[in-house]
């Protein structure tokens, strides 16, 4: 429930509120995983209660898209095996499948409330398997991976470029091998069209109107630009060694152009930060995180693939083993601080062996978020518990990531009577302060006996 948690609640909810995507009264860049959050919400909202439903029901859709991440991870880490015995398939989808449930993708999700990531994950993993098959079904391939990169603009528009880099080499490849038929040339123009009615209709818009927004800051995954940079290069090197075994020359071709179109991607968000201190910031270090996800499961299998081939010696396999090793290792490095235990390698058992447990902090939260426009000022005992609450109380009743009062969510001390009146002139709107300190009320009668702000006083 922390960082962008908050927010994408609130978006989800102008979703539900507008009856569906309205990118002409409340723009959204990045609609499909808030779009599917509302339709979450939907069933069994009542007027009581409101926050604690959305929270719980985003938890359990997030439950359930980890979990497809997970099945999708497995199976294009288990087609490598295909042939061989259902142990070693089985083998297979348990080691791709549990890159999404750890810390590594479903934890930073958890910490840093990125819930339009896991269907980009999955999005980027489906596109590669229309990718691996490309050169046998290039119509349907081409097809595919156009209509994922519109699928990526509405999820995370940094990623499509990935799966547009796919389809062009996969269009042009299959012309020159053949496929040109009147039929495949129009599903591909068809493809071409919707995909390109997107860009004009939604995402142009968005860029021209939020476009800054690539520079901003914010807590992200601690990626680096050379752990990331080593990422690739380790991926490369398997996939390509695998060249030489199963003769996947179409996957090494894959993972070159997506760590070339990486790089430049790259290189696009850290130049959006001309002028800030620091040219690696939020947008280069989420983008960096989701391809290492994304190159962890194709390096796992990559690696599967060559030490289950027929063709494959045991000698030949320790460079491989080797290789994937060093990719978990990189990946354990930014695993969670906490100490090495179940759920803090796999955060989501924690969820599923404790769905009620809340602590105090989401207590208090759910008790003041169905009360209007509130302020927690002087309530608890730990000044952080009421900024949490504050985190959410004060952006859950905005329209607009533009609305001043989302500045305070982030900075406000609570503690002062002289914020908590700059942020009531901001909100522009009748205000509740609950607190538990009896003098609060005259020291805000003072400080800005105008504002139209109402103390409600609870006892210790």
């Amino acid at each position: 429930m922390n960082n962008d948690a908050a927010w994408n609640t609130v978006s989800s909810r102008l979703i539900l509120a507008d009856n569906g995507i309205a990118p002409w009264s409340t723009p959204n860049p990045s609609p499909l995983a808030n779009g599917l959050m509302a339709l979450w919400y939907a069933p069994g909202r009542s007027e009581v209660g409101v926050l604690r439903h959305d929270v719980e029901r985003q938890t359990e859709l997030l439950l359930l898209m980890t979990a497809l991440a997970s099945t999708v991870a497995g199976a294009l880490t288990a087609r490598g095996g295909v042939g061989r015995k259902r142990l070693v398939v089985a083998a297979g989808a348990m080691i791709g499948g549990v890159i999404p449930l750890s810390w590594f993708l479903s934890g930073y999700v958890i910490q840093f409330g990125f819930f339009n990531v896991v269907p980009v994950v999955v999005v980027m993993l489906a596109c590669w398997m229309l990718w691996t098959e490309s050169a046998r079904h290039p119509v349907v391939a081409t097809c595919g991976l156009v209509l994922g990169t519109m699928v990526l603009f509405a999820s995370w528009a940094p990623v499509a470029a990935l799966p547009a880099a796919l389809a062009i080499i996969a269009g042009v490849s299959g012309w020159i091998r053949g496929a040109r038929s009147g039929r495949n040339l129009i599903a591909v123009v068809a493809a071409g069209v919707v995909l390109g009615g997107y860009v004009v209709l939604v995402t142009l818009p968005d860029l021209r109107r939020s476009g800054h927004a690539l520079a901003a800051n914010g807590a992200a995954p601690a990626s680096t630009f050379i752990g990331f940079l080593t990422a690739l290069a380790i991926v490369v090197c398997i996939v390509g060694a695998g060249v030489f075994v199963r003769a996947r020359r179409r996957e090494a071709l894959g993972v070159i152009v997506l760590a070339a179109v990486s790089v430049v991607v790259i290189g696009y968000l850290v130049f959006q930060r001309t002028g800030q201190p620091e040219p690696w910031g939020y947008y280069p270090a989420k983008f960096a995180w989701i391809v290492s996800i994304v190159f962890a499961v194709i390096a796992a299998a990559a690696a599967f693939a060559w030490v289950s081939s027929h063709r494959a010696r045991s000698w030949r396999a320790v460079p491989v083993v080797l290789a994937a090793a060093g990719v978990a290792l990189l990946t354990a490095a930014t695993v969670s601080p906490t100490a090495p235990t179940v759920s803090g390698v796999f955060p989501l058992v924690g969820l599923v062996r404790h769905p009620e447990s809340a602590d105090h902090r989401s207590e208090l939260l759910f008790d003041l978020a169905d009360g209007g426009p509130t302020m927690a000022a002087r309530l608890s005992e730990e000044p952080w518990a009421d900024a949490f609450a504050n985190f959410w109380l004060l952006q859950l009743h905005s329209t607009s990531s533009e609305e001043a009062i989302r500045g305070y969510a982030y900075f406000l001390d609570s503690t002062d009577a002289e914020e908590i009146c700059s942020a009531s002139k901001a909100w522009e709107t009748d205000v509740r302060v609950v607190t538990r300190d009896e003098d609060l009320e005259s020291e805000l009668e003072d400080a800005c006996p105008e504002l139209p702000i109402t103390v409600e006083v609870r006892s210790p």
